[in-house]
């Protein structure tokens, strides 16, 4: 990975880890534990992104992207990350590959081929 693309990304590749879930019953009281679910919070600020089941396994961003990047530079054809249709938000992201020498045309118009990682 370049280090233009890095910087690029950095957002994307923000740190996550496992949190223990206490809940109040109804009525309020001395907050529960639960073996049965754990918070995924973000490292680098604390952030809740969500809350699942225990059997649930992190996968960062990280984790997807470079791999996948990694396979990108190995490729005969031009891409660009395509910063209109991409975004990262702490529970989401959406990062698109467009290939622009691999066009095809669907009855109306020229499409360059793209790459959605959800």
């Amino acid at each position: 990975m370049t280090r233009q693309i890095e910087e690029r990304l950095s957002d994307f590749m923000f740190p996550v880890t496992e949190k223990e879930v206490l809940y109040h019953n109804v009525g309020g009281g001395i907050p529960s534990r639960t073996d049965k679910y754990k918070g995924i919070v973000r490292k680098d600020n604390n952030e809740l992104i969500s809350i699942m089941k225990d059997t649930y396994k992190i996968v960062p961003n990280s984790e997807i992207i470079k791999p996948l990047l990694e396979q990108l530079h190995n490729l005969d054809t031009t891409w660009y990350l395509d910063g209109s249709h991409s975004f990262v938000e702490s529970n989401r992201m959406r990062l698109q590959v467009t290939f622009p020498e691999l066009i095809f045309h669907d009855g109306r118009s020229d499409i360059a081929l793209s790459l959605f990682l959800p």
